[in-house]
């Protein structure tokens, strides 16, 4: 027989002839119900991100479906809204920041937002600097990461370092 509700060990959900987990209806502990985690991909300024915006909530829906997934654009008739900035910016607020869960929806978000960057953008071509910010319920960013490339690094001019020994005089 079931255990009553609130009594002995496991709270009314043992059953001690099966030896499994049953869930109680008539206890009051069972009816507890089940609020799903949300992440917001909120674009920081006017068209951040906004390309592949679709493809980046997709990847973190299959990869939390527990998750409650939204977009939030930007609207481009609030009169308060930012233009475009040096940087193009995807902020990603999560009620259940910090639980491995949501550390899987981060992974594969940024995951995407970096393979979409790169498919999308030419060698040698360095539009703004794309940053996914990942954000805890209350404002606090947990992580910052960019996820597009620096340009290569140029050389210096001849003219400002010359090469080894040019400019030493020789002793005779």
């Amino acid at each position: 027989m079931h255990e009553p509700c609130g009594g002995g060990r496991g709270q009314g959900l043992h059953d001690e002839h099966a030896h499994a987990l049953v869930i109680r209806t008539d206890c009051p502990l069972a009816n507890v119900s089940a609020v799903p985690e949300t992440v917001v991909l909120r674009q920081f300024a006017h068209l951040d991100f906004e390309e592949d915006l679709d493809a980046i909530a997709d990847a973190a829906r299959e990869a939390g479906r527990d998750f409650e997934i939204t977009v939030q654009r930007v609207d481009s008739s609030d009169p308060h809204v930012r233009g475009a900035t040096g940087r193009s910016i995807l902020e990603v607020v999560a009620s259940g920041a910090g639980s491995y869960a949501f550390g899987k929806v981060a992974d594969a978000i940024i995951a995407k937002a970096r393979s979409s960057w790169k498919a999308r953008h030419k060698p040698n071509h360095w539009p703004r600097t794309h940053i996914v910010k990942i954000l805890g319920p209350d404002g606090e960013v947990l992580r910052e990461v960019k996820v597009s490339d620096d340009p290569p690094t140029q050389p210096a001019p001849l003219s400002e370092h010359p090469p080894p020994g040019a400019s030493a005089e020789k002793s005779g």
